[in-house]
């Protein structure tokens, strides 16, 4: 598996946390949007993408974890509010937290 398709897991009331395999480069559009179970994330390195309102509604989501340094981070392309809503404010990554 190399993407997360756009809605693959939309409103997955059941879906409590995440960590997403290495093989994946890209996270769709809307991939997890409305997943308010969702409380933290772990990111590969390996994904170049998040697409738009990837994680939206997404109202426990307090946790972000990637498995990068804040550059490698900050070159990851993301969607415009990708995040909109979600508590967590930081992404832990490997040598220090970045803005979500």
């Amino acid at each position: 598996v190399t993407k997360i398709g756009d809605f693959a897991f939309t409103n997955c009331s059941k879906l409590l946390s995440l960590e997403i395999p290495d093989s994946v480069i890209e996270i769709g559009e809307d991939a997890f949007y409305g997943c308010q179970s969702l409380a933290s994330v772990v990111i590969p390195s390996s994904v170049t993408k998040i697409g738009e309102t990837a994680f939206v509604g997404c109202d426990s989501l307090s946790s972000v974890d990637f498995g990068g340094t804040v550059a490698q981070w900050k070159a990851v392309r993301k969607g415009s509010d990708w995040h909109n809503g979600v508590p967590a404010t930081s992404v832990k990554c490997s040598d220090g937290e970045a803005e979500c």
